[in-house]
């Protein structure tokens, strides 16, 4: 029975989930290539989907279809630029979306107009949210396919996910023991500033303990670490207030105990990005 219970429990489950696609970014970190390209694409899909399926339950009316495409561009250019030093579907393709996102959303007015005489939709919101959707989600992740494209890119993105992982289990582990004052009640309230600072400490730890293993010079890997923490704190409070400003618990339901892949990769999304800037900045 006691087994049966653990088992069960939220904790295991998701200390299960954290080891299974910890060990599969890992993979993709190593290998690199086509399959992490692969790898970031769906990720980049799902992300982007749960985005625009969240604002969606606020009453806004975001472009799915142009919003995935436009994340999958940005992830796509990225690529495309590491491989072959160049980028010229970036600027045609930003502006192909912009002029069929506009086409769509006059076209959906002219129809709305005519068969209900107005909506009261906000048109100019629901635009600035498809593109910022794409960004949040495809220009993040694109991060992932240029962190890997530097000197000693497979450790630094292993790295990235060491720290984020850190720092989310060690704020989980020890908010949910020792918890007491709340954080950012307004904006989510279970996080406490115990938890928040166990995972901070987790994090740079395990970062330069990381970097250690990884043969990189410890000193930098202090800096690197304080920013990794900083930055999962700060992903986790963004997704936080878009999901608090609809009412949401969990962007998804894909992965159990922990929601969808946003409420997976928050942290990791920032955390990627000042790393990959960091990494230019000390080399």
């Amino acid at each position: 029975m006691a087994l049966k219970r653990t088992i069960k429990s939220p904790l295991f489950i998701r200390a299960v989930g954290t080891l299974l696609y910890g060990l599969i970014f890992l993979w993709l970190a190593f290998t690199g290539g086509l399959a992490l390209f692969i790898g970031v694409v769906i990720i980049t899909t799902i992300a982007a989907y749960e985005f625009y399926a969240l604002v969606a339950r606020g009453e806004h009316r975001p472009l799915y279809i142009v919003g995935i495409a436009t994340a999958l561009l940005l992830v796509g250019s990225a690529y495309i630029w590491i491989v072959y030093s160049t980028n010229d579907i970036l600027i045609p393709g930003l502006i192909l979306a912009v002029v069929v996102s506009i086409v769509w959303l006059v076209v959906e007015h002219m129809r709305e107009r005519a068969e209900l005489g107005g909506s009261g939709r906000n048109y100019f919101r629901d635009w600035l949210l498809t593109f910022a959707g794409a960004i949040y989600t495809g220009g993040l992740l694109s991060h992932v396919l240029l962190l890997r494209s530097v000197e000693r890119g497979d450790a630094l993105l292993a790295i990235v996910v060491f720290g984020t992982a850190a720092c989310d289990s060690g704020a989980y582990l020890i908010g949910s023991r020792f918890g007491r004052t709340k954080f950012a009640p307004r904006i989510s309230p279970k996080k406490t500033w115990e938890g928040t600072i166990g995972g901070f400490l987790t994090s740079v730890v395990v970062v330069v303990l990381a970097a250690w293993l990884f043969d990189l010079q410890v000193l930098p890997a202090v800096g690197l670490g304080i920013l990794i923490a900083v930055a999962v704190i700060a992903g986790d409070l963004v997704e936080s207030i878009i999901k608090r400003s609809v009412g949401a618990k969990d962007s998804g339901t894909w992965i159990p105990a922990q929601g969808g892949i946003l409420d997976v990769i928050d942290g990791f999304m920032f955390a990627v990005v000042v790393t990959y800037y960091y990494s230019l900045l000390i080399t």
